[in-house]
């Protein structure tokens, strides 16, 4: 199984994983999400989205079928 992880606002997040689903044929076996809090600097003013999805690739689904 293998793992995609991406972080940023939800917007960059969707963008990101939008990118990945278009270009690999994959079967999801799970997906984490969870919010890291604002940076107390400020530098970073919305929470930051980290999703990792838990996949393995259709090469890999055949051969474990």
């Amino acid at each position: 199984m293998k793992e995609f992880e991406v972080a940023g606002t939800e917007k960059e997040v969707n963008r990101m994983l939008t990118a990945f689903f278009a270009i690999h044929s994959v079967e999801v076996k799970s997906i984490q999400v969870y919010q890291e809090p604002a940076n107390k600097l400020l530098e970073m003013e919305h929470h930051k989205l980290v999703v990792s999805v838990y996949y393995v690739d259709q090469q890999q689904a055949g051969v474990l079928a």
